[in-house]
């Protein structure tokens, strides 16, 4: 039963595959997939059957996080030598969101996701046909900052997810 919820898991993440546009963000899209498979198994067969979820979740989130990361690394360009300050302007960001109505589901995300940890409340939000609710679920403090946990459910046409973070509310007032 659990190898059916870790392919069925390996699936999913696949199928987004399909939602990017470029060989880039498809291997990190493959990447951060397989390491939130890969992670959800590991957390699912290291935890007892009672806590098999939380094990999952907690496995995946990781393992969507390494996966990307290593992504990232992978496909980042090697540092010139001698190059100069000028020669060496910012690029932008390797996985920025340049499609309009993408960024605006990010925004109307980031903007939920801010008010919900601010006020410690359920947010709903909506932009360009998607929409999702943010629930917070825990709050704890680390390193003298005020942290919550939440719970982000989405909807996009038929797709639908739900993806467990955690920020910490930095001296500025943000959460991140």
């Amino acid at each position: 039963m659990k190898l059916l919820r870790i392919a069925a898991g390996c699936l999913v993440g696949l199928a987004l595959v399909g939602c990017v546009d470029t060989p880039q963000q498809q291997n990190q899209a493959v990447a951060t997939a397989a390491g939130a498979a890969i992670g959800a198994g590991l957390g699912m067969a290291a935890s007892n059957e009672a806590d098999e979820k939380k094990g999952a979740l907690v496995g995946g989130g990781v393992g969507a996080l390494l996966g990307n990361l290593a992504a990232q690394r992978l496909s980042a360009p090697a540092p010139q030598p001698n190059q100069t300050a000028a020669a060496a302007a910012p690029a932008p960001r390797p996985n920025a969101i340049t499609d309009p109505r993408q960024r605006a589901i990010q925004s109307a995300h980031e903007y939920a996701v801010q008010q919900a940890l601010g006020n410690n409340s359920i947010q709903n939000w909506s932009a360009s046909g998607a929409n999702g609710t943010i629930y917070p679920t825990g709050t704890w403090t680390e390193h003298g900052l005020t942290c919550r946990s939440y719970d982000s459910n989405w909807r996009e046409g038929r797709q639908s997810g739900t993806v467990t973070a955690r920020a910490c509310r930095q001296p500025d007032g943000y959460w991140k």
